[in-house]
């Protein structure tokens, strides 16, 4: 019973504190503590990643499942973003709890810029507290959260392209 009380609590937070919005617009809900994201390590197809290998760097995290049509609808959106902004010290990484092998296919049928990495147990996605499918941190050069973005954008939108060249801009 004390589990459920838990949950519905976290479930009446987030949802107080996460405005509705439409996809087109853009809200970063931003910490009023910023804290040390969560690092860890986990396997690409190739070789082992870890959050803390992209300090200096802005990361935006990116939870989705390629059986949730809006993380896929947002996915070359998030591509144009990564293009457009990594020579100035973004890196987006997307995160799956998807089967291997259906991850794996889905990432060489697509010539993403960004790294596609396997959360095999979906320990990263409770790690950061995931309550659904897609949602966005992203996380300062400092190794910070510098907020948090749920549900589907198009990560092209002037909103969005004015929030990241001011943040990549601000420590230059």
């Amino acid at each position: 019973m004390h589990v459920n009380k838990y949950i519905l609590s976290v479930i009446i937070v987030l949802f107080y504190f996460s405005p509705l919005v439409k996809a087109e617009e853009f809200v970063v809900d931003r910490p009023k503590v910023r804290l040390d994201a969560p690092d860890f390590s986990v396997r690409d197809f190739h070789k082992n990643h870890s959050l803390s290998e992209y300090k200096g760097s802005i990361v935006l995290l990116n939870f989705w499942s390629t059986e949730c049509k809006p993380c896929i609808d947002e996915m070359e959106s998030l591509d144009t973003l990564s293009r457009r902004f990594y020579d100035l010290g973004l890196r987006v990484i997307a995160i799956s709890a998807d089967p291997k092998d259906k991850l794996k296919l889905f990432a060489e049928k697509h010539d993403y810029h960004f790294k596609i990495l396997h959360d095999k147990d979906a320990k990263i996605r409770q790690m950061y507290e995931v309550m659904g499918l897609p949602t966005s941190y992203i996380i300062a050069r400092d190794g910070k959260f510098l907020g948090r973005v749920i549900g589907s954008r198009n990560w092209r939108h002037e909103q969005i392209i004015h929030f990241f060249s001011q943040n990549l801009k601000d420590v230059l």
